[in-house]
């Protein structure tokens, strides 16, 4: 991907959303972009969904769902703070949250653990106190709750090379009606 396809992403609600560098610094990929990617990762998510919710106890899921998406790269200087991915409870139908690494080998930064934080996911109560922390590894996937609190520890690169950064697809399942395509 070339780098002129991506703008800082930004964060909140997306009808408020904004860029929030105290919060979040990573590129997000244009809509072209990741519709090109789309028909490459989306029909292997289809086809481990059944037993993904099944191992998180979330096989009672509808199987009327939609699959949204995105790239994102994470250069030097780059994270994303503690957030939940269903943070509008009343109004967001986020049930599943996905991150695929996709990055270079031999791996040219350090950093950009993704933690998961133990949750409540009935209250969104969470601890810092108690997580997993999940090392990027190129290839792997990774799936956890849309209400589990997380975040992407900062990221240092070797380089100035925007392919060298820690690239990841990531998106979320969610209950038809919301989310993305189908």
């Amino acid at each position: 991907a070339r780098r002129e396809c991506f703008t800082p992403a930004k964060v909140g609600d997306p009808s408020t959303s904004r860029m929030d560098p105290e919060v979040r610094i990573t590129l997000e990929a244009d809509t072209r972009t990741t519709k090109e990617v789309r028909p490459r990762i989306v029909p292997k998510i289809r086809s481990v969904l059944p037993d993904v919710l099944a191992r998180l106890g979330m096989a009672g899921l509808d199987y009327r769902y939609s699959i949204e998406m995105s790239m994102r790269v994470y250069l030097g200087g780059g994270l994303y703070w503690a957030h939940v991915d269903s943070r509008f409870m009343d109004h967001c139908s986020r049930v599943l949250s996905f991150v695929y690494f996709v990055h270079r080998e031999p791996r040219r930064f350090s950093g950009g653990d993704l933690l998961l934080y133990d949750t409540d996911v009935d209250t969104y109560a969470w601890t810092c106190a108690a997580f997993s922390r999940i090392v990027p590894l190129r290839n792997s996937i990774v799936f956890f709750p849309s209400a589990c609190w997380h975040q992407v520890c900062p990221v240092q690169c070797e380089t100035d090379d925007f392919g060298d950064g820690r690239w990841a697809v990531n998106g979320h399942v969610s209950r038809r009606g919301d989310g993305g395509e189908a």
